[in-house]
Parts: structure tokens; C-alpha cells; sequence
């Protein structure tokens, strides 16, 4: 099941800027929530070694959580977008990164 990620903002503080961060959803709960054709566009790199880094966002004295992020590897995209309710409509490849293009069906 391919992984993404829901953007979730949380309330700012007076004259900082708010930080973004990221809570991992999968693309069928996506889906659900999703139009019929909305458009998801995602990235992510072959990974050298472990698939799942751990990663925050930090701006100032403001940061996020830890969260995992799994690192998708460009031949195993197809198929975890296989029964998600998207259809892949363009998957670009540059060495190790890659982004695809997703239509909610």
C-alpha cells in the first residue's frame, strides 16, 4: 500500500511563522476523500539502504514531531498504486528520484 502524506497545519504563534508538517495516510484513505479526478502528485528516492527514515521540520524554535518517511523505490511504485483508487498517469525517473502523477478514479 503505497504511502503518502496529509498536510496538517497547526494553529501559529503570534509573529512566528507556522510550521507545516506531514501525517503519513495511505493513498486509499486518500482516496475516500478525494473527488473523483482529483490530481495527487508525489516524490520520493530509491533508497541505498533502509527504506524508512526518520524526519521533522524545524523553523526557528518551532519543530514538528519525528515522523517515518518510507522511501519508495521507482519499480515498486506501480504496483502499491495498484487498487489505492488512483490511477498513475506519469511516473518521471532522474537516477535515484522519482515523482508520479496520480488521478483519483
Amino acid at each position: 500500500m503505497l504511502v503518502i502524506a496529509e498536510l496538517t497545519v497547526p494553529a501559529p504563534r503570534a509573529r512566528d511563522a507556522t510550521v507545516v508538517y506531514w501525517r503519513l495516510r495511505t493513498s486509499s484513505e486518500l482516496a475516500e476523500l478525494a473527488a473523483p479526478g482529483a490530481v495527487l502528485v508525489g516524490d520520493s528516492v530509491t533508497p541505498a539502504g533502509s527504506p524508512q527514515v526518520h524526519l521533522r521540520i524545524r523553523y526557528r524554535d518551532l519543530a514538528t514531531p519525528w515522523w517515518p518517511q518510507y522511501n519508495i523505490p521507482a519499480a515498486q511504485m506501480a504496483a502499491l498504486v495498484e487498487g489505492t483508487g488512483w490511477r498513475m498517469l506519469r511516473h518521471l525517473e532522474d537516477g535515484d528520484d522519482h515523482a508520479v502523477l496520480l488521478r483519483r478514479t
